[in-house]
């Protein structure tokens, strides 16, 4: 019964933690949309943006013949929506067009006017002919994504390359899981064991020890299998032609990110070398005064200044000097110290 139940625990804990990962990724895939159009409206509070089959064509933020930039991009995505959905060709050209004083480019899709762009829809440092060129590049590519959606084997053969990405998924992403469960068996094995020998002996900082390491292992497990959810996303959602858009809003985010980590992480190589060297010595210190204090303890030496009776809590005492000097010394080297959250941590924590 006991080891059902503990069954039951480890499912549940699993769920959550691939519940958790689901929404991490979720989150991300969230604030990749909501970023790119927050900043547009944060830029010019006119902007109205012309969508069509998960992509932006264009921005408009002029009013022409008293049509605001929003009723014009509602026009235009009603005008799209008309277009048939496959044709043997998608034809656009453009052509200069003057109406109400207001100078622009239209663009035409197979002979049928889609919209124009005006002067005044430029933001600050556009320029028009270089803006149509996107906004023609972007609505060919939407067009083609809608057409090639509709054929069966860009469906089959998405769904297919999605199973096979979803196989090898599973296979790195249940081992992951595993192995976290036996590295915290074997650290909560070694730390229920009598273990009297290297740093865990010490039984001042033990229990720091401990939970970092466990914070670690889940950290890192838990942070593999993030990025591997998140890639498989991005896989998946690259294979169908609505959702690629995702999936480079999913590669551009995690790049960026990664980037970001390998930046910090170079520039802070010196400052953690030292931050190592100093626990290092403390370590070799610590383990020096242990044994020089056990020994006295068990009265297998004497010293004339020290009692056997008072050497156990003499032990502690330096032990934990030790560790305070290591961690006053290293702690001006750790990444992100002289930040305000940072000290508020350490604040919270020196209570």
């Amino acid at each position: 019964m006991a080891i059902r139940a503990q069954r039951h625990v480890t499912r549940d804990r699993n769920r959550w933690r691939l519940a958790w990962l689901g929404m991490l990724v979720g989150s991300a895939l969230l604030a990749t949309g909501v970023a790119s159009a927050a900043d547009d409206a944060s830029a010019d509070p006119r902007a109205a943006r012309i969508e069509f089959w998960n992509r932006e064509i264009a921005v408009l933020r002029a009013e022409v013949q008293g049509h605001s930039a929003a009723a014009r991009a509602a026009g235009v995505e009603r005008r799209l929506a008309d277009l048939p959905p496959v044709a043997p060709e998608w034809k656009i050209e453009t052509a200069p067009i003057t109406s109400g004083g207001q100078s622009g480019v239209m663009i035409v899709v197979n002979g049928a006017f889609l919209f124009a762009m005006a002067e005044q829809d430029l933001a600050e440092g556009e320029q028009l002919d270089a803006v149509v060129a996107s906004a023609t590049h972007r609505l060919r590519e939407a067009l083609e994504a809608r057409s090639a959606q509709r054929r069966p084997a860009v469906f089959v053969r998405g769904l297919l390359i999605s199973l096979l990405a979803t196989g090898v998924f599973g296979a790195l992403f249940i081992p992951i899981g595993r192995l976290r469960g036996r590295l915290l068996a074997r650290i909560d094995a070694a730390r229920r064991g009598d273990s009297n020998t290297g740093l865990l002996s010490n039984e001042v900082v033990r229990p720091v020890i401990v939970a970092s390491e466990i914070a670690a292992v889940r950290s890192i497990t838990l942070g593999v299998q993030a990025v591997l959810l998140y890639s498989w996303l991005a896989l998946v959602f690259s294979q169908f032609p609505y959702s690629r858009p995702w999936a480079s809003r999913l590669g551009a985010f995690l790049w960026d990110v990664l980037a970001e980590l390998a930046r910090g992480l170079i520039e802070a190589a010196p400052d953690l070398v030292m931050v190592a060297a100093i626990l290092a010595l403390a370590r070799f210190a610590t383990r020096i005064a242990s044994g020089l204090l056990r020994q006295v303890e068990t009265r297998r030496v004497e010293l004339s200044w020290l009692d056997a009776e008072t050497a156990k809590a003499t032990r502690r005492l330096t032990i934990l000097l030790i560790w305070a000097f290591a961690i006053s010394a290293s702690y001006p080297h750790i990444p992100g110290s002289g930040s305000d959250a940072f000290k508020g941590i350490s604040v919270l924590v020196g209570l």
